[in-house]
């Protein structure tokens, strides 16, 4: 994935400020609603990367929804900070928009700070290291970006954001944010199938 969208991402946890208590916080995906605090592939509740920004207005409501701008690394970053009623903090979740693949203003990074949003394997905000390895064994090693480990799942596209700038983490460092990211060939094909592959064949 784009690097430079986890490091953002980041920041972000940072600016707005972040820190948990290690735990596994109680989840249930039964019942209505559920849905809507699940992480899955490229997902987080209702946003799917390569959703427009109209679309998240009309779904969470434009007074739970403020566009700003995170200036990271000095550059123009717009950005949706998403409030969720009934969270402990909030925006709930920041979603990093962008003009690409689709050529029109969408999702492209979300940055989860609501402890509700697990992934069917009950892993979110305050998991430990170890849980996510335990979870998910195909976890790739961690990384380090802007004083934070990181882990990605490649298979949901999410990153998790460790507490901890020791690699490789301790097992107890628990996860502070997760990213949710996209693959911009999926979601062109997804999204915009109209403008065609990225990759576009070499003639013969």
């Amino acid at each position: 994935m784009n690097r430079r969208a986890i490091a953002v991402a980041v920041c972000s946890v940072l600016a707005l400020g972040g820190g948990v208590v290690a735990q596994r916080a109680p989840a249930s995906r039964a019942g209505a609603g559920a849905q809507d605090f699940l992480l899955a592939r490229s997902r987080a509740g209702k946003i799917e990367i390569g959703d427009t920004v109209d679309q998240i207005y009309e779904r969470f409501g434009r007074q739970n929804v403020r566009l700003t701008d995170l200036f990271s690394e000095g550059m123009f970053t717009p950005a949706l900070q998403v409030s969720i009623p009934g969270a402990a903090r909030q925006p709930s979740l920041v979603v990093i928009v962008s003009e690409w693949p689709c050529m029109r203003w969408a999702a492209s990074t979300v940055d989860v700070r609501d402890r509700r949003f697990r992934t069917e394997e009950d892993i979110g905000i305050g998991s430990t290291f170890k849980q996510i390895l335990d979870s998910y064994p195909q976890a790739q090693k961690p990384t380090w970006g802007e004083g934070h480990a990181i882990v990605m799942v490649k298979a949901l596209k999410l990153a998790f954001v460790l507490a901890t700038e020791e690699i490789p983490p301790p097992a107890t460092a628990a996860v502070v944010s997760v990213t949710v990211y996209g693959d911009p060939e999926e979601v062109r094909q997804e999204k915009c199938p109209q403008l065609g592959p990225i990759k576009q064949p070499v003639p013969d």
